[in-house]
């Protein structure tokens, strides 16, 4: 426009009414325009301000000798001080003594090296006149950048308080964790060390020895029992847990569960009672049997221990297209302020008030975790003082009738049958062939993998084979796959002390029908003995 009128000037054009109309609209349209972005620009600062001084973090501007110059509203709350009275004061007037030197580390840093910085400190409640009120004890951390037009320092205030009682909550029960786990191993082996030595005594008399015996296989039940809850533990935690979806029969579950908690119910004077809903055929369904069993194993464990008067209650309920499954004691109880945590990993350490502390503090978020894997919930009802009661809940899904479940003749003909044994271990050799006969089975062994598979090719009358998978000249996953070669139908069962799920998988692709690990448990070993023979 300017150089419009230059030129007209110039040119000594004369300017007609029209063309002064026409400037003057132009001056106007162009007046119009640069109103609208002025109010654009004061409506962005003013948004661009509001966010500044309500923004969730602490903002500062520092002078080079820690002076405050600038600070937004949420620093303010932080320091407990009036916006305005904030100005000139020195930081370090709201920092613990202690964190002086971070503080002026901090500013060395941004101001000389013009370098990023960043340190933690202490904000203390002041005594100055300048404060509203005294705000409590918090962590911060300071983030500090030198300014890129002024010779400041712009500072972020993050309240890390809740983080620093959080994580030191963490240590404190990871390192109480740990304790009560030493204590836990180091007890029952103590204990088991000691009565080996009494073993030896000559002038042990039989009842001596017997009672020693009882209390040494106490004693490794316990070790195992913590040794599985820590596996189960790590392998929850990095979603290694393999479901094994079978056809289970809840109430043989149950019983078998009842027979097995029944000598020690009784041991402490204790009734034991156990209720089922369905009948034997109603009460099969499809699901992990195993570790069904394991989440009742838990909850009867954790009753026992807690119920010193009384009895216990197993059993289960359909509620619609859902299984309940529960167990009832007449224990101490839970206080109301625990019950929300005591599915908690580790939460047992702390609950020395309720009872017996013998525990890891591990086999009810064990639990909670396989509940929630098998597609149920899990909670407890409890009155400190007059016993507690914890239930979980299963889908109840019934398999399809074209494919029944084992029945008791099927699982007796698995008697009389010859078993391959390929064990190099000669204690595990010798407790294996122990169990087998027992169960009227013929036994013939292999010490390493080679003669596994020659005694295979030799012996068409062997109707399984249990493979240990470390097995010396020939693996057992090499073994397994020579075995298939010459016998394809012949069921093979891998065995290991390790359980983790690639050994379970590479043990799958070798060919093995099952898997079991070490120690063996001898229910499960002929239930899944009874189940590929009679596939």
């Amino acid at each position: 426009m300017k150089s419009q009128l230059d030129e007209m000037s110039k040119e000594n054009i004369h300017l007609t009414p029209e063309v002064m109309f026409r400037i003057i609209q132009e001056l106007s349209l162009h007046q119009t325009e640069l109103e609208h972005q002025l109010k654009e620009l004061e409506e962005s600062l003013s948004r661009y301000t509001e966010l500044y001084y309500s923004a969730p973090l602490g903002y500062l501007t520092l002078t080079r000798d820690g002076r405050i110059i600038e600070a937004n509203l949420t620093a303010k709350r932080m320091f407990g001080a009036e916006y305005r009275l904030l100005q000139g004061i020195q930081f370090k007037t709201f920092a613990a003594a202690e964190d002086y030197h971070a503080i002026d580390s901090l500013l060395d840093n941004v101001f000389i090296r013009r370098v990023p910085a960043h340190c933690e400190v202490i904000l203390l409640p002041s005594v100055t006149d300048i404060l509203e009120h005294s705000p409590p004890c918090h962590c911060f951390r300071i983030d500090a950048v030198m300014s890129d037009i002024s010779y400041e320092c712009r500072v972020i205030l993050s309240d890390i308080t809740e983080r620093k009682h959080a994580k030191m909550d963490e240590n404190r029960i990871i390192s109480t964790f740990l304790s009560n786990v030493s204590h836990e191993l180091r007890s029952p082996i103590h204990g088991i060390m000691g009565l080996s030595k009494l073993l030896k005594e000559p002038e042990c008399t039989k009842d001596e020895l017997s009672k020693y015996i009882d209390l040494i296989h106490q004693g490794s039940e316990r070790l195992l029992h913590l040794v599985n809850d820590l596996i189960d533990i790590s392998r929850i935690e990095a979603e290694q847990i393999k479901l094994q979806f079978t056809q289970t029969t809840i109430n043989k579950l149950l019983r078998d569960l009842h027979a097995f908690f029944e000598v020690q119910t009784k041991k402490k004077g204790l009734y034991f009672d156990c209720t089922t809903e369905l009948s034997d055929s109603e009460s099969v369904i499809e699901t992990d049997g195993l570790r069904v069993g394991q989440i009742l194993t838990n909850i009867i464990h954790n009753a026992l221990k807690f119920t010193n008067s009384g009895g216990i209650h197993i059993g289960y309920a359909r509620k619609e297209n859902m299984l309940e499954l529960y167990c009832a004691d007449s224990g101490c109880g839970i206080p109301e302020a625990m019950q929300e945590k005591i599915f908690d990993r580790f939460h047992q350490v702390d609950n020395r008030a309720i009872g017996d502390s013998e525990g890891a503090g591990l086999g009810l978020n064990i639990a909670k975790s396989l509940t929630s894997l098998l597609g149920g919930t899990i909670g407890v009802e409890s009155e400190e003082g007059k016993g507690s009661r914890f239930f979980f809940t299963l889908p109840y899904n019934p398999p399809d009738t074209l494919h029944s479940p084992i029945t008791e003749e099927q699982a007796k003909a698995a008697a009389g049958i010859t078993v391959l044994l390929a064990e190099d271990d000669m204690v595990s050799a010798l407790l294996m062939k122990a169990i087998l006969n027992k169960e009227n089975m013929t036994v013939i062994s292999a010490d390493n993998g080679l003669a596994a598979v020659e005694l295979t090719a030799n012996h068409p009358e062997i109707n399984l084979v249990l493979m240990d998978i470390n097995m010396p000249v020939i693996n057992g996953y090499d073994a397994t796959c020579r075995i298939k070669q010459l016998r394809p139908e012949l069921p093979v069962i891998g065995q290991t002390a390790y359980c983790s799920l690639e050994e379970r998988e590479k043990a799958e692709k070798a060919g093995c029908d099952g898997f079991i690990t070490k120690p063996i448990n001898k229910s499960e070993l002929l239930e899944l003995i009874k189940k590929l023979l009679n596939r």
